[in-house]
């Protein structure tokens, strides 16, 4: 399947931002196999931070290169070769000795500034329903959360928030219907499909509530961290998919979310 950047070409983009776009989509479109494409990336990252960390006012590359490669990944299907490649170049950094260059304390273990970077982009469209919501925006945001989620199923550990926000979104408050409908449960799904294990080892983990992972109007006794709100997600997916043709929810995601069951059904047995 052809990828097209044009989304991202047609955003905000300084100077250095359209060169280094053009560095990028180069190898990613290089045809080549996915090995030696996501060691080019993660070279290509370095070299653009190496060559731009002792001009004035790039002392933070980094972080403008994580905000172009989350813009990539909303025009990425999930599981496409690129989207692989993109995920394989992140471990291939995260896996460096040494300092960044032009940071005083930050390691290319630590992959400083992504976390940061992830939170500020994160922008649910389904909360403003379909009313306003430019052509391709639902399909951006499906792609977005399976990179993410992918990235942290993999190695990269950005918290509990984005999975259990999600999963609040879809099924801890009234269901709308429609595309925002289907796409706030297809995106909860990719959660528990890629990252069951670790949602479900947070929820039985005992910690305190917190304000951050509060949970939604439909279960609001339930602990923040608990089985019960585990169960209380099998509960509205089966819920949901009962009362899916009045939601109009088509058969596709019904599908999807009787394999999320299943996945969490075998979760903890």
């Amino acid at each position: 399947m052809a990828v097209s950047l044009q989304f991202v070409k047609d955003g905000k983009l300084s100077a250095l931002d359209r060169y280094n776009l053009k560095v990028l989509s180069a190898t990613l479109r290089y045809p080549t196999n996915a090995g030696i494409k996501s060691t080019k990336l993660a070279e290509d990252i370095k070299f653009i931070v190496n060559a731009n960390n002792a001009k004035e006012g790039t002392s933070d590359i980094l972080l403008y290169v994580w905000s172009l490669i989350l813009e990539i990944s909303k025009c990425i299907p999930p599981d496409h070769p690129w989207q692989d490649s993109l995920l394989q170049a992140i471990g291939y950094l995260g896996r460096q000795d040494g300092t960044v260059p032009g940071m005083v304390a930050g390691r290319w273990e630590d992959l400083p500034y992504l976390s940061i970077r992830i939170r500020e982009l994160w922008d649910d469209p389904t909360e403003e329903g379909e009313e306003g919501v430019e052509e391709g925006e639902f399909t951006r945001w499906k792609n977005q959360n399976s990179f993410v989620a992918r990235l942290t199923s993999a190695f990269f550990d950005p918290g509990s928030t984005f999975p259990i926000w999600q999963l609040r979104t879809a099924l801890e408050e009234p269901p709308t219907n429609g595309p925002a409908e289907e796409c706030r449960l297809w995106v909860a799904c990719e959660w528990v499909i890629r990252c069951s294990r670790i949602i479900h080892k947070n929820m039985d983990s005992g910690l305190s509530d917190d304000a951050a992972f509060s949970t939604g109007s439909l279960c609001r006794d339930v602990p923040h961290f608990s089985i019960d709100r585990w169960n209380f997600w099998k509960k509205r997916f089966a819920e949901i998919s009962v009362d899916a043709k009045k939601l109009d929810v088509g058969p596709a995601v019904v599908a999807r979310m009787s394999k999320t069951m299943e996945i969490m059904e075998g979760i903890g047995k």
